[in-house]
C-alpha cells in the first residue's frame, strides 16, 4: 500500500489517504474531516480501475467536493460519519449508496449527476439538501428507512430528485406524511422534489405518487402519498 497523503488538520485532526493497487482500495483513516484538498495530491491513475473507497471509523465528515467526478466501484462508510457535504459525490461514478445511521445532514448537490443506482437512507438523517440526488439517470430504487419520530424534524430540500428518469420505487418502510404534516417528522418539503420522474411509484400503495399545486408561491410540488 501506498500513503497518498498525510493532511494534518486543525485541533490535532489528521486524515491518512493509502491506496493499495493490488486490490484496488482508496483507504482513508484519522479522526478529521476529508476534503477535496486532498485531491491536489492524487494518483490519477488509480482512479481507471474503479477502487472500493473504504473510510475508517473516526472521519466525521465528506466535505465538499471530495469525490467529486470520481470513479468509484463502491464506498463504505463508518459510523463516525454525520455530514456528508455539498457536491461530495457530484457526477461521481458511484454505483450503490447506503449511508450510516450517524449520518444526520446530506448537503445540496451531495449525488447530483452520479451514477448511483440505489440509495438507502437511514431514519437518523435531519436534511437532504437541495438537489441531492438531481439528475442521478441509472437511480432505481430510494430507500427512506423512516419512522415516526416526533423528537426531531426530517427537512427535504428542493429538488432532490428532480429529473432522475428512471426512479421507479420509493420505498418508507412505516414513514406517514399522507395526514397532517405537523404530527410527523417532516419539517419541510421543498418544491419539485420529483420533477421529471415519470416512472416513479409509491411502493406501499403500488399507485403513483400524486401531484399538488402549492397556490402560495405557484410552484409545482409533490405530496408523499404513504401507507404508515
Amino acid at each position: 500500500a501506498e500513503t497518498i497523503w498525510f493532511d494534518k488538520q486543525q485541533n490535532g485532526n489528521y486524515v491518512n489517504y493509502e491506496y493499495d493497487w493490488t486490490n484496488k482500495t482508496l483507504t482513508i483513516s484519522g479522526n478529521g474531516v476529508v476534503t477535496s484538498s486532498w485531491l491536489e495530491h492524487d494518483k490519477p491513475g488509480a482512479w481507471l480501475s474503479k477502487p472500493k473507497v473504504v473510510i475508517k471509523e473516526g472521519i466525521t465528515e465528506i466535505g465538499a467536493g471530495a469525490f467529486r467526478g470520481k470513479h468509484i466501484s463502491d464506498v463504505d462508510f463508518p459510523n463516525s460519519v454525520t455530514t456528508i457535504g455539498e457536491y461530495a459525490f457530484y457526477a461521481a461514478s458511484l454505483e450503490s449508496l447506503r449511508l450510516p445511521d450517524s449520518v444526520i445532514r446530506i448537503g445540496s448537490y451531495a449525488f447530483a449527476h452520479s451514477d448511483v443506482e440505489n440509495v438507502f437512507i437511514s431514519n437518523k438523517v435531519e436534511v437532504v439538501g437541495d438537489f441531492a440526488f438531481a439528475d442521478c439517470k441509472l437511480l432505481k430504487k430510494v430507500t427512506f428507512n423512516h419512522v415516526d419520530n416526533p423528537g426531531t424534524k426530517f427537512s427535504i430540500g428542493d429538488s432532490v430528485f428532480c429529473n432522475c428518469g428512471n426512479l421507479k420505487l420509493f420505498s418508507t418502510g412505516d414513514f406517514d406524511c399522507d395526514k397532517n404534516i405537523d404530527n410527523y417528522r417532516i419539517a419541510q418539503i421543498g418544491s419539485n422534489v420529483f420533477y421529471g420522474c415519470d416512472k416513479l411509484f409509491d411502493h406501499a400503495n403500488n399507485k403513483r405518487i400524486q401531484g399538488y399545486i402549492d397556490r402560495g408561491n405557484n410552484n409545482y410540488k409533490y405530496r408523499l402519498v404513504l401507507k404508515r
